[in-house]
């Protein structure tokens, strides 16, 4: 009995973290959901049941390090796109929290882009008394920051599943 817990475990650990891949995917450009940290967290769960094999410290440091890069590539790109279009650094930081904000909009993938806008636009005209035109440059630049931001975490997320995928298949 023993000796069969020991063959079927790698499948097993194989096929959740074939599903973490996918869902890691999938979640790199939906807002809210953590797709680089759920292939990093699965990453390190199949380490864990198959013995560190194939997937040993040098893949999980990279996974890990690609992971944290997502984490917060999605952030810096949002602000840098808020100053990018003039905005100051109150309406970079309120292009941040917007798009933390926005996860709580209920509606699926504008939430977080509204919030960016919101924050960016509200925290330019708020901190340097700005108003129409100028302000609305730095809503539209968070904006697209944030969407650059998800481009960025998606090729990101793409980097982590190939590095995954080489080493199982090495």
């Amino acid at each position: 009995m023993l000796s069969n817990v020991a063959e079927v475990l790698p499948m097993l650990a194989n096929l959740a973290l074939t599903l973490a891949l996918l869902g890691g995917l999938i979640g790199s450009v939906l807002p809210g959901v953590p797709g680089a940290s759920l292939i990093w967290i699965a990453v390190l769960f199949h380490g864990l049941l198959t013995g560190w094999h194939p997937l040993g410290l040098g893949i999980q440091l990279s996974i890990a390090t690609l992971a944290l890069m997502s984490l917060g590539c999605g952030f810096l790109v949002t602000a840098l796109g808020a100053k990018r279009t003039g905005a100051s650094l109150w309406g970079a930081t309120g292009a941040i929290i917007g798009l933390m904000l926005g996860f709580a909009i209920p509606i699926p993938l504008l939430g977080p882009l509204l919030g960016a806008f919101g924050g960016a636009l509200l925290a330019e005209h708020l901190a340097t008394g700005k108003q129409g035109e100028e302000v609305l440059k730095a809503g539209a630049g968070a904006v697209i920051g944030a969407l650059l931001g998800t481009v960025s975490e998606l090729v990101l997320t793409l980097v982590m599943v190939v590095v995954v995928v080489l080493a199982l298949l090495a």
